[in-house]
């Protein structure tokens, strides 16, 4: 993606070609290609990796205890977490604090299940045999190492563009609000391009912007401490001691 001497960019599509676009609202994810027109920082490892799987047959263990929500087994750094999906299904998390494989993509499947099931195994070996008996029933892995954006943004001047969901803060996943923060981010856009007090486009854009990038330092500086509290070096003990505190 690249600006055109008029205002507008040019988007150059995977399959050859072109679109070039009065305005792009960038909704492209973690690898945002139009990110770096408003920002020279990209989103950073954080230091914990998930290993994903799905269960779709009969209720078992983990099935029961995940009920019609989520669970969470936590121990020193690692975390098993589970959440049930509209279909029935149950997508299960194997969270690990660990380095960055740099020779696996984000999303990637596993070509050889039976050798992640015996290296997870190992990862959480003394865990409950039932909690881990899930392993069995997932046939296919993902790898997913969580990446997030500094929870203070300053962007640089731009026209006709803007960013939204992840490509404009991915975080990880530990508050739950990266859906909801994208649909806001729409509803927001939106409201902001109708606003009658908005005399041009960017005008629209940058109040968009500066409230969007405002909410999102709280909502941002949430999910990373959310990350601390599951994979903490001291297990379940610092989640419980938190809403003991809370209560």
């Amino acid at each position: 993606m690249s600006p055109l001497p008029d205002g507008r960019h040019r988007v150059s599509l995977t399959g050859g070609g072109h679109l070039d676009a009065d305005l792009v609202i960038a909704c492209d994810g973690v690898r945002s290609k139009a990110r770096p027109l408003v920002t020279d920082v990209q989103p950073a490892y954080c230091g914990i990796t998930f290993v994903h799987g799905d269960v779709t047959g009969p209720e078992s263990f983990v099935a029961r205890h995940t009920g019609e929500g989520i669970l969470h087994a936590l121990g020193d750094n690692r975390a098993i977490l589970a959440q049930r999906a509209a279909d029935r299904s149950i997508r299960v998390y194997f969270a690990v604090r660990t380095p960055e494989d740099p020779s696996r993509s984000q999303g990637a499947w596993f070509e050889d299940s039976a050798a992640i099931r015996r290296r997870l195994r190992t990862t959480f070996d003394g865990w409950n045999p039932d909690l881990l008996a899930v392993l069995d029933e997932i046939d296919t892995f993902a790898y997913w190492p969580l990446y997030g954006m500094p929870a203070h943004q300053r962007w640089a001047p731009h026209s006709a563009l803007t960013l939204l969901g992840d490509a404009a803060h991915v975080m990880p996943p530990f508050g739950g609000e990266g859906v909801n923060m994208a649909l806001l981010d729409s509803v927001e856009l939106v409201r902001a391009l109708f606003a009658p007090e908005h005399g041009t486009l960017d005008e629209a854009i940058a109040a968009f912007e500066r409230s969007m990038l405002d909410r999102m330092t709280g909502v941002i500086e949430q999910a990373n401490a959310g990350g601390e509290l599951l994979l903490s070096a001291e297990g379940a003990q610092p989640l419980l001691d938190h809403f003991t505190g809370a209560v």
